[in-house]
């Protein structure tokens, strides 16, 4: 029905490293990428070709990229910011490359027992309070108080909170 939060699963690598390139298909054939074992992140590297490295840990997975025993890094921006605030300055090595795909969720209303008539009602409602100042202000005062509370960047985009940095 409408947008709530957003997180971008994206490839990183350590700086100085293959700047160019934008998606997962360029990269070297002999790449091995970090990853989180059982995650679908590591069945999406192994459908492309790519030597996947599975971690038990996001930890692991991202101190395997920092220490060289892997090329790349397939993790969340949201949680890069988590981890690298644990890690702190051995994450200053590193950097997104590209984002892979972004991830959003939704509010959403059963199917079974709303009319589309609600379902348009409802969805003009949300457009019409994130364009509302009570909004504005619920919001900034929300980000404000979780910024004391994690290391999560959060920020406000057109109605959609999005969880973490856009640049490492």
């Amino acid at each position: 029905m409408t947008p709530i939060t957003q997180n971008a699963y994206s490839v990183f690598s350590k700086r100085g490293s293959n700047t160019d390139i934008s998606s997962l298909n360029e990269l070297p054939a002999s790449s091995r990428i970090a990853v989180l074992r059982g995650d679908f992140r590591q069945e999406i590297i192994k459908k492309a070709g790519y030597w996947a490295v599975p971690k038990n840990s996001w930890k692991s997975a991202v101190l395997a990229l920092e220490s060289g025993r892997a090329d790349y890094l397939f993790f969340s921006d949201g949680g890069m910011d988590i981890v690298c605030d644990d890690l702190g300055d051995k994450c200053n090595s590193i950097t997104k490359l590209f984002t892979y795909q972004k991830a959003t969720t939704y509010l959403a209303v059963s199917k079974k027992g709303t009319t589309p008539e609600l379902v348009e009602k409802l969805i003009e409602a949300s457009i019409a309070f994130k364009q509302s100042n009570q909004y504005k202000h619920l919001t900034e005062r929300w980000l404000a108080d979780y910024a004391t509370r994690t290391s999560l960047s959060l920020t406000e985009d057109e109605g959609v909170i999005v969880f973490g940095q856009t640049e490492y």
